[in-house]
């Protein structure tokens, strides 16, 4: 985890950038709210070293970045997710970030919430398959991610995506939603008893 001090009154929030070649060149990452000072990045590989540097922001301009830092990860603790969900199920940040190990799919008539700031990987050429009702409700400084099992090394088709079933009761809301990496987004079936699937302040 990374931390820092506030120093100044007036920001409207602070930049997270991170390094993968040691420092060379940064690309930003978060976008974190006013006063926030530690931030959990999930989004890295097991045992390499990153650089991170830290600005804050307001609406007139931008301060200088904090000295970089670096950290070297170890093994990475992940919640492995398989199968699928036949009761009401939550996906917590406690438990975050999670592991896809074969296609996940959530029953008909039954909801999957998942919270803000969680993160989902997958491994190759899975999948997750919503026949209930999945709320998928990040913020703008805890985004929800859906990304590949190592997505600092990963392309486009390193997991298949998420497939709303609306032909069998499926439905969804994403908003502040960051999908990645995946062959084929979030695709939805028209139209039947199923739907809506709406989705907001979101990037595939």
């Amino acid at each position: 985890d990374l931390s820092w001090s506030d120093n100044s009154s007036n920001e409207d929030g602070f930049v997270v950038e991170r390094s993968a070649d040691g420092g060379n060149k940064f690309s930003e990452i978060t976008r974190l709210n006013a006063n926030v000072t530690s931030y959990r990045d999930d989004m890295v590989s097991e045992n390499k070293t990153y650089h991170y540097r830290i600005k804050a922001f307001n609406n007139i301009a931008e301060s200088s970045f904090l000295q970089s830092t670096n950290i070297t990860t170890g093994a990475v603790s992940v919640t492995e997710l398989s199968g699928g969900a036949a009761t009401n199920t939550t996906l917590s940040l406690a438990n975050s970030p999670y592991l896809v190990t074969s296609d996940y799919v959530l029953a008909a008539d039954n909801n999957l919430v998942i919270e803000a700031g969680v993160h989902i990987r997958f491994e190759a050429s899975t999948s997750l398959e919503i026949r209930g009702a999945l709320t998928a409700v990040g913020t703008v400084s805890k985004p929800i991610v859906f990304t590949a099992k190592d997505p600092s090394s990963a392309s486009k088709g390193a997991w298949s995506g998420v497939s709303i079933r609306n032909q069998l009761g499926g439905s969804g809301i994403f908003q502040y939603v960051e999908l990645s990496y995946s062959s084929g987004g979030v695709s939805v079936e028209c139209c039947n008893s199923g739907g809506p699937v709406e989705i907001y302040d979101s990037v595939f």
